[in-house]
């Protein structure tokens, strides 16, 4: 992640890149919490929220870390835009956080499937 970051750095500057993750991250571990309970986790009772292993968070990092691809091309896109056109560089803003994700909603959706489907096979086999 640290390649990640610095990179996500150089091309927004270090406060927007930190804030375009943060974003991002709390849209994911949203729709993570929000799928998870779909499959009836945690729907009953709050079980899901409490105790270890936090599975919306520990799968929404996951999620959060294969999307990361997704928030750099947008940052290196916008950088190349910028000097294109020449224009002063805007802060990134969460509403363009949400335009990502909205705009990726689903892959984003079917990378999460798949990380949630994954767990469910290592279950099984593990029973």
């Amino acid at each position: 992640m640290d390649w990640v970051d610095r990179t996500a750095a150089r091309l927004a500057g270090p406060r927007c890149a930190a804030s375009s993750r943060l974003w991002l991250c709390q849209l994911v571990a949203s729709w993570m919490l929000n799928h998870l309970t779909q499959l009836g986790l945690g729907a009953p009772s709050e079980l899901l929220l409490d105790g270890w292993p936090d599975l919306p968070s520990d799968l929404g990092g996951l999620l959060g870390a294969r999307i990361e691809p997704l928030r750099l091309g947008w940052l290196r896109r916008r950088q190349h835009w910028v000097q294109v056109h020449a224009r002063p560089v805007r802060p990134v803003t969460r509403r363009d956080m949400i335009w990502v994700f909205e705009h990726h909603s689903a892959r984003i959706g079917r990378m999460g499937r798949e990380l949630t489907n994954r767990l469910h096979r290592w279950l099984i086999e593990m029973a």
